[in-house]
């Protein structure tokens, strides 16, 4: 009986494990992820063009195959993104794709058609890796510029007296840090009544957050904000994006294309009929992306050429403009503050009515951007939206709305604007009107700016009317179109602009605009304009421009404006941004206000300076003007042209080294070994190098270039590691025998970890000598060693032996 029960149970047993077996079995069967029985590499083939090697192609049963995800990612079959890396997933899961395994090959054909295959993409910009940001060192900029003008110039100037008038010195000084830059502007001036007055104009600390393309500020800054808003100075904080922390970054939607080539092909790509692409491409479906245009309509042809010389040409229209946004991209200014009054005029003078605003602006689609934009300050609140979009690849418009309450009313403004270009003809026009009692924060700031005035004696009653009417504007609506003459070089323009203030008569402007290039880059142009309110005030411009060599240019033209007629000649060249270059400029104007000027100009290296005289109906005056900075990086003082923007200090340890920029040489290094570059571009890869033959022959630098991105307005120290070279000399070896010990053994010197290797003619350069040597050589599977004596270094590369090896 007992043997009985422990038989079923043993039966039942096996009947539960048997089905557990089976139902595992049924599970692994039906999850493609399950261990394989067997596994493949195998050759790869797309439509019979060979696409690399596949580690893992799993034998799933029943003739079926399969792979990694990823793998088949790698191989340019579009995987769905759900599917994991690891996740094996079977080649008959693709509808419309066939595929033939070659035992005797160990390969695999694959036949599908584009939709199961990942586009190749390729961008029209080339290389364009984010540039890592360089460090910013601790120092600090200071730039000036003095201008001094003469008191009036005449025969009755006795020669005791002095023709000085007037000085006026701006200056911008910086002070650079990890943390952020500290700024500050002002005016200095003073007369020859010993009357001096200092006026600060900004001053701010800002920092700069490239991993999220941010700008921080504290300080006085300028708000934010769209192309139917309106700016006011502040004093407080503000956050905005900037994109130009990343110029590898597209923020504009630009043309792409797609195509597919049966075989591998080039592409060529020209915009507007000029060629701006060229690339090889694989076989199969291919993208290319940001292709160059300018900011405006236009025609791409695509031109496909494979092996055998066969072509297809495409078309492609496209309108490219930079008030669009990338799809995902968003841009945005956010600040809060004292709206500040009197700029330019008083140095401390905010109003004590905090007032902030917020501007975003996102790119919804590659075709359609939104704005928005809210502001107040407890007395006016004002916000709108808005929309840029791209229309049919044949215009750009924009509308947007925007409404406002204060303690005048409420009202409301609307705002339109389309571009667009038609073959050769361009057409832009832009409407904005606002209604009842619109009103923004830049009408009470800039209002109150106006109450500053009272104290100006040389300020007229209109004067200080027309800054108080600062409410936005009742009316702009403007015009242009422009076109290339087709049968002919010209060009011509006509615009339309109407501004109304608000109670006063609107301004109406016409314009029209011929040019034309003729003999050599000489050009011709005439402009013409009316006010239709004021008939009188009608004028009439001509002019020409013939450069020459040298960048000398002569300009010259005829001007007609109600009754005044007039003409000017002049003779120019400009100051280049080389060291040692000089400049000039002569300018002869008759007619109701003749004027005549002659100025000279010469930038040396640590300034920009510049010497005039002028001679009008008033007399004849003398002027001089002076532009450079001061720097101070890495506990050096350096005198410089004007910084504006990031500069930086090359320490090359050697003096009269050639300092390269961008492969333009730059100047020498001083007696300390080191030299001053003031302007790089931020954010960029600035490539810096020094020239390896004018250092010393005993010298030894591990590299002679350098790459350096500062960040906005800042300071970088790059140092280039040259060392004094160890003793050193061309050894020659030979062996016992006679013979040169063969090329390509490897030897090393006693007390030295380097080693060296024999060249032809048993030449061997060993580094590191002392009066004593002994070096031991491999020479053809056997050690030999030779011993020899090194006096003092020559000014050339001393040679030793020959020297015998046993």
């Amino acid at each position: 009986m007992r043997a009985r029960y422990l038989k079923t149970a043993a039966e039942f047993l096996f009947v539960v494990l048997a089905a557990v077996v089976a139902l595992s079995s049924s599970w692994a069967m039906a999850g493609e992820a399950a261990l394989p029985a067997t596994e493949y590499q195998l050759e790869a083939h797309i439509n019979g063009q060979p696409t690399g090697f596949i580690s893992r192609f799993v034998d799933l049963g029943d003739g079926r195959l399969g792979a990694p995800a990823s793998e088949l990612r790698d191989l340019g079959i579009k995987v769905p993104d759900e599917r994991a890396d690891a996740e094996i997933v079977a080649l008959d899961g693709f509808p419309g794709l066939s595929y033939v395994y070659d035992e005797a090959k160990q390969s695999i054909n694959i036949e599908t058609g584009d939709t199961n295959r990942t586009p190749k993409r390729y961008d029209a910009r080339g290389e364009s890796d984010r540039a890592k940001t360089s460090p910013t060192g601790y120092g600090a900029v200071l730039n000036y510029s003095a201008y001094a003008t003469s008191s009036n110039l005449d025969v009755r100037t006795s020669l005791g007296s002095t023709a000085f008038e007037g000085i006026n010195v701006a200056l911008e000084s910086r002070f650079l840090a990890p943390v952020g830059v500290f700024s500050n502007s002002a005016i200095l001036g003073a007369t020859l009544a010993d009357e001096t007055n200092a006026l600060r104009l900004e001053t701010t600390y800002t920092f700069a957050d490239d991993d999220n393309m941010v700008t921080w500020r504290a300080g006085d800054s300028i708000s934010g904000g769209t192309a139917w808003t309106r700016p006011y100075r502040f004093g407080g904080a503000q956050a905005q994006r900037t994109f130009s922390m990343r110029p590898d970054l597209v923020t504009t939607p630009m043309p792409s294309f797609s195509g597919s080539a049966a075989v591998p092909s080039t592409v060529d790509v020209f915009v507007n009929g000029i060629k701006s692409y060229s690339k090889e491409v694989a076989a199969g479906p291919y993208q290319i992306e940001n292709i160059p245009s300018i900011s405006s309509g236009g025609v791409a042809q695509v031109v496909t050429r494979d092996a055998a010389g066969r072509e297809v040409v495409q078309s492609l229209s496209f309108y490219a403009s930079p008030q669009l946004l990338r799809s995902g991209l968003w841009d945005f200014s956010m600040e809060g503050g004292l709206p500040r009054n009197s700029y330019g005029i008083e140095s401390f003078d905010y109003q004590d009515k905090f007032a902030g605003s917020a501007t975003v602006r996102s790119g919804f689609t590659d075709w359609l951007t939104g704005e928005a934009h809210a502001e107040g300050n407890g007395t006016v609140w004002n916000a709108g939206g808005g929309v840029v979009a791209r229309a049919f690849d044949l215009a750009i418009v924009s509308a947007a709305a925007s409404a406002s309450t204060s303690d005048r009313g409420e009202g409301f403004q609307l705002y339109g604007r389309f571009e667009t270009k038609v073959g050769p003809l361009s057409i832009n026009g832009r409407a904005q009107q606002s209604f009842s009692a619109y009103d923004d924060v830049a009408a009470h700031n800039l209002a109150s700016s106006a109450n500053g005035f009272g104290f100006i004696g040389f300020a007229s009653p209109g004067f200080i009317t027309g800054l108080r009417n600062t409410a936005p504007p009742r009316a702009i609506d403007a015009i242009t179109v422009s076109t290339p003459l087709t049968f002919d070089k010209s060009t011509i323009s006509a615009s339309y602009i109407k501004y109304q203030l608000e109670s006063e008569k609107a301004t109406q402007v016409i314009t029209t605009t011929y040019s034309r290039p003729f003999f050599g880059n000489s050009s011709i142009n005439a402009t013409g304009f009316i006010d239709l309110a004021d008939t009188t005030s009608a004028g009439l411009y001509l002019g020409v421009n013939i450069p020459f060599g040298d960048n000398v240019s002569l300009n010259g033209g005829l001007q007609s404006r109600g009754h005044d007629v007039g003409g000017y000649a002049e003779a120019s060249k400009p100051v280049d941004q080389d060291v040692g270059s000089w400049g000039w400029r002569i300018r002869d104007y008759e007619g109701n206000d003749a004027y005549r000027s002659a100025t000279v100009g010469y930038r040396a290296s640590a300034a920009r300076l510049e010497a005039g005289i002028n001679q009008d109906s008033s007399g004849v005056r003398a002027t001089a003007q002076a532009d450079g900075a001061v720097a101070m990086l890495g506990g050096n003082v350096f005198a410089s042209n004007r910084i504006d923007g990031a500069f930086a200090v090359v320490d090359a340890h050697e003096p009269g080294v050639r300092v390269m920029r961008e492969n333009v040489v730059i100047g020498t290094t001083d007696s300390d070994g080191k030299i001053l570059i003031p302007s790089l571009n931020a954010y960029y890869k600035n490539k810096i190098a020094i020239d390896p033959m004018d250092l010393p022959l005993d010298a030894e630098i591990a590299s002679t270039l350098e790459y350096v991105a500062p960040s906005f307005k800042s300071g970088v120290y790059v140092e280039f590691d040259v060392k004094k070279a160890k003793p050193s000399a061309i050894v020659i070896l030979k062996d016992a025998s006679g013979k040169f010990l063969a090329a390509g053994s490897e030897g090393h010197l006693d007390g030295s970890d380097e080693p060296f290797i024999v060249g032809y003619d048993g030449q061997a350069f060993v580094k590191g000598l002392q009066a004593v040597n002994t070096i031991h050589v491999i020479n053809n599977g056997r050690e030999c060693t030779a011993q020899f004596s090194f006096g003092t270094e020559t000014a050339v590369q001393p040679t030793i032996g020959p020297e015998i090896c046993q």
